[in-house]
């Protein structure tokens, strides 16, 4: 795998303290209905701070007839990172996760965490990776692309299955789109799939998890 010139990473999601994420498309958005979370802003009021996991009400993820401007960006920054490093097929080589900050090594660690499937923090100059080793291997690959996200917009955080109030953030659906961008771009899932056909040999192909698999070839595919 050939290391390239670190991708642009204009499209991350964040606030005008350089931490706390917004959407850059917010006023735009065709999709969404809402503003940002009542309750999380509520909380970001209570301990003084812009907080970092703030949710947008009436985001759909991309999930409408509309495209989402964000998103695009997310899916080509993906895909910038697998053509800087020449990979063309899957399954996505984990080894591509070095190349999200060239100025820092990423050091990936397997721990039996119980409330979390992974989190990325940057400790001095280096960024440690925690990952479930609890987990299947293919979720332990969508989560290191999903904390690679976190990476290359220079953020420590935490990957959480779902929140307390049951909001989803929206730097971590995010997140989650870039992972599934790295693992199963959309060109290859199309040239793929009319001759795999089924959605448990293509999670296999791509070492992706298959719940994911399925949720991210229905944006494209009628299965």
């Amino acid at each position: 795998m050939r290391v390239a010139n670190r991708p642009d990473t204009a499209t991350c999601l964040t606030g005008p303290d350089g931490h706390a994420p917004s959407c850059p498309f917010e006023r735009h958005c065709p999709c969404r209905k809402g503003a940002w979370c009542r309750q999380k802003r509520e909380q970001a009021r209570l301990v003084h701070q812009n907080y970092r996991m703030l949710t947008l009400e009436g985001c759909r993820d991309g999930h409408c007839d509309r495209p989402c401007e964000l998103l695009g960006h997310v899916e080509s920054q993906a895909n910038d990172f697998l053509a800087a490093a020449g990979i063309s097929s899957p399954p996505v080589p984990l080894d591509l996760i070095h190349t999200f900050d060239p100025l820092r090594p990423v050091e990936i660690r397997l721990l039996p965490l119980r409330a979390h499937h992974g989190a990325v923090w940057l400790l001095g100059d280096e960024w440690v990776l925690q990952l479930n080793s609890n987990q299947p291997l293919p979720m332990k690959r969508y989560v290191v692309f999903h904390e690679g996200y976190h990476i290359v917009c220079h953020v420590s955080a935490m990957y959480e299955a779902e929140t307390a109030d049951g909001c989803r953030p929206f730097a971590e659906a995010t997140a989650d789109y870039f992972a599934a961008s790295i693992l199963m771009p959309r060109e290859w899932v199309l040239a793929y799939w009319p001759r795999v056909r089924s959605v448990a040999k293509m999670a296999e192909i791509f070492q992706a998890p298959e719940p994911a698999m399925r949720s991210w070839a229905r944006r494209w595919l009628e299965i």
